[in-house]
């Protein structure tokens, strides 16, 4: 009797072990999946692991800062030298670490916009009402994405639309006669989704010839 209660004590510790750890699997801490945030890489890496410098201007800290183009958020980008030619609007370029505005290529949802004359991108007029994130990928990116990334990569994400048609129409105005009205639409129809954005912007502007410059003309 004492040979089969050993027996049958055996049998049970065995299935205890074979289905504990299962039933550990089926109902413990499921794991998430960290979200991959790097596009403009080709390749599925995570933020974590990714081997070039990068930096990425989210959607949220573009709403925080509430500034209305692209080229004032690079300005706050270490390693870019964003150069304006001119008054608001004038052409734009950037220069990453040292490189010549050509060899740093600019993706817009992943399609390359820059000039095939002058090979850089004008960020002039690019505004930030509809745009999700932005991508920066410092350092030679050529083995990717060819000879016009030789300095690094900027990757702009616009947004996507998504629920029931939303629209929008703001009026902002400021010093130097300086207006802006924007007029947004984006949601989703079926399968169709979208997300569209137009703003105009009038200044007055001032003149740059002031006395700090050795000019006796008054603002």
């Amino acid at each position: 009797m004492k040979r089969k209660t050993n027996f049958i004590g055996a049998i049970l510790l065995a299935a205890i072990t074979i289905i504990y750890p299962i039933d550990v699997f089926a109902e413990g801490d499921s794991q998430t999946l960290r979200k991959i945030e790097v596009s403009a890489s080709r390749s599925n890496l995570e933020t974590d692991n990714q081997p070039s410098s990068l930096t990425i201007i989210t959607k949220e800290e573009i709403e925080q800062k509430k500034i209305p183009h692209v080229k004032d958020l690079l300005r706050e980008v270490l390693g870019l030298d964003v150069v304006q030619t001119g008054p608001l609007g004038g052409i734009t370029t950037v220069f990453m670490r040292g490189n010549n505005s050509g060899a740093t290529l600019v993706l817009i949802d992943g399609v390359q916009v820059n000039s095939n004359s002058a090979g850089g991108f004008n960020f002039g007029i690019l505004p930030t009402e509809n745009i999700e994130r932005i991508e920066i990928l410092r350092g030679p990116q050529s083995i990717l994405w060819g000879a016009d990334a030789a300095g690094g990569v900027i990757n702009i994400i616009t947004k996507r639309g998504n629920g029931k048609p939303r629209h929008s129409l703001t009026f902002e105005g400021g010093s130097f006669a300086t207006f802006k009205e924007t007029l947004g639409s984006s949601g989703s129809v079926g399968n169709f989704d979208y997300s569209i954005t137009a703003s105009r912007t009038d200044s007055g502007g001032f003149s740059s010839a002031d006395e700090d410059f050795g000019s006796g003309r008054r603002l």
